[in-house]
């Protein structure tokens, strides 16, 4: 679905809003459940600051403009298509734990483990040898 990352996805409201959503569990001390999102709304900036326009409907936030949350903060990760925002309604229950994949970076073998199986029986020592 398009406008959807890991844990976050990005859709647009019957009232033209576009929305930045996030799965409940990132926030910390939300006592909500965590089968839907917690959205913030998004405008479109100049990079000085003031405010470009709503970014409302059809409207694009296009390079060099910007795309702000409500609290002022860069959303870099934000369409700047107006057209790649689902409606809001569409948007499927966030992901449970049991159903997050692993980041490839965590899948990585560790380093100590680089070794060939060969070469440590060569290398000696208590820790290569002779364990039951």
């Amino acid at each position: 679905m398009p406008g959807k990352g890991g844990d976050y996805a990005f859709a647009v409201d019957r009232n033209g809003f576009h929305w930045k959503c996030v799965n409940r569990m990132q926030i910390d001390g939300d006592s909500g459940r965590y089968d839907n999102w917690a959205c913030i709304p998004l405008a479109c900036f100049k990079k000085e600051g003031t405010i470009l326009r709503g970014f409302k409907f059809e409207e694009d936030c296009k390079k060099p403009a910007v795309i702000v949350n409500d609290d002022g903060a860069v959303v870099n990760e934000a369409p700047e298509d107006a057209e790649e925002y689902p409606p809001i309604e569409l948007l499927k229950p966030p992901l449970r734990p049991d159903e997050m994949a692993v980041p490839p970076s965590l899948l990585v073998t560790p380093p100590w483990q680089w070794r060939r199986p060969h070469e440590r029986s060569q290398a000696g020592g208590r820790r290569d040898c002779c364990f039951l």
